[in-house]
């Protein structure tokens, strides 16, 4: 087996346990300029790799007590490019407006705190170079991005899945070709550093980022559906959350009215298995579709993750006739989707405007990750392994 897939497989205390974390058993690449794994690498090449955000259609939060999940790729996407230099042993890092540069164990040590989203990304950029056994080499990385971060739509991940396609070409560890082996080691990656930003993420964001299109999660199982492309409006509230205590306010609720919640829970699953079902024929019938997203919001606001500013824009939508209005994400604020109609657009972007609301129109169901550059490494004779499931 390539090295850098047998350390991926190794566990997750090798790459520490937060954000900024070094491996200890590692050491930090100084003094040594030799390609990890003992593989040449070409230096001086760029290696870019691009991912796509994603929305949940259905099952936030009930997705956490083992019912179906049903989330989507949009057309908005994080791209990452790694450059690998000759010597000495450094790392830079540019992403959400700002830069770091320094050696692997300065960044390492500066990001530990991972009090900032741009020291948490650096943490995540030190600790899976030591996966990909690039924490010997000069690396550079650069994140531009056109989603919009901390609105639940994905944007974490989309830099998790599109830095590991990356570390992990430029350092031989899939060929570029992003077959299903290929996917599946860049998806088990990302997924370990989601972990390092969140802690227990679900593995749904990572995986619609890795694979595109629409998936469903029901446990541990993951199935991707056809679907229909879908235009959506993606609704910003403007009101920040902290995804943390909405989902601790779902478990209050949870243990504080048992009879009540878990029939709410098993509801919140059963309009999941039909949307499923819907997007599985490949036609998406819209009506039945935008009757299950409203009812899904209905099922959000008595979990207790709405907000007066999330009624005003069902309100607002409902008035223009604009249907299957509801919230994408931990909701308490944050962003809203609705499935748009042509003739309801101009006029509703300009009354949500006019109140205050962000709005854009996304497209579902497109492109996972991509990977390019001027020297992809050969195919390699090396067995690719599928990873442990995700839990």
């Amino acid at each position: 087996m390539h090295p850098v897939l047998a350390r991926l497989l190794l566990p997750e205390a090798e790459v520490g346990n937060k954000a900024g974390a070094w491996p200890t058993t590692r050491g930090s690449g100084e003094g040594s300029c030799s390609p990890g794994g003992g593989e040449s690498l070409a230096m001086g090449a760029i290696f870019r790799a691009s991912a796509p955000a994603k929305i949940i259609l259905f099952g936030e939060h009930s997705v956490v007590y083992g019912k179906r999940c049903i989330a989507a790729s949009i057309d908005l996407r994080t791209d990452v490019e790694v450059q690998l230099d000759p010597c000495p042993p450094q790392v830079s890092v540019e992403a959400l407006d700002e830069r770091t540069e320094g050696s692997w164990q300065h960044v390492s040590e500066w990001s530990a705190d991972a009090n900032t989203p741009f020291k948490r990304a650096v943490g995540v950029v030190v600790a899976m170079a030591a996966v990909a056994e690039l924490h010997s080499q000069s690396v550079q990385v650069r994140v531009s991005s056109t989603i919009p971060p901390g609105r639940g739509l994905g944007s974490s991940a989309a830099f998790s899945v599109a830095l590991s396609a990356a570390f992990l070409a430029a350092s031989g560890g899939i060929t570029g070709k992003l077959d299903e082996a290929e996917l599946s080691i860049t998806n088990a990656m990302a997924f370990r550093a989601e972990k390092l930003l969140h802690g227990n993420p679900s593995g749904v964001d990572n995986t619609i980022s890795c694979y595109g299109g629409f998936l469903s999660k029901l446990g541990d199982k993951i199935e991707r559906l056809k679907g229909k492309e879908l235009t959506l409006l993606v609704i910003d509230t403007n009101v920040d959350r902290q995804t943390a205590s909405l989902v601790g306010g779902v478990k209050y609720r949870l243990q504080s009215f048992p009879d009540i919640m878990y029939p709410l829970l098993d509801v919140a699953g059963q309009l999941a298995e039909e949307a499923s079902s819907v997007l599985r024929d490949g036609k998406s019938d819209m009506e039945r579709l935008s009757a299950l997203m409203e009812m899904n919001q209905g099922m959000l606001e008595s979990f207790g993750v709405g907000h007066a500013e999330v009624s005003r824009v069902v309100s607002i939508c409902k008035s223009h006739g604009c249907r299957g209005v509801k919230i994408t994400g931990a909701g308490g604020g944050g962003c809203l989707i609705a499935l748009l109609a042509e003739e309801c657009s101009a006029q509703l972007r300009e009354s949500l405007g006019e109140n205050g609301f962000s709005t854009f129109e996304v497209v579902t169901g497109g492109t996972g990750v991509t990977l390019s550059s001027d020297v992809l490494q050969p195919e390699r004779p090396y067995q690719l392994q599928q990873p442990a499931a995700q839990t």
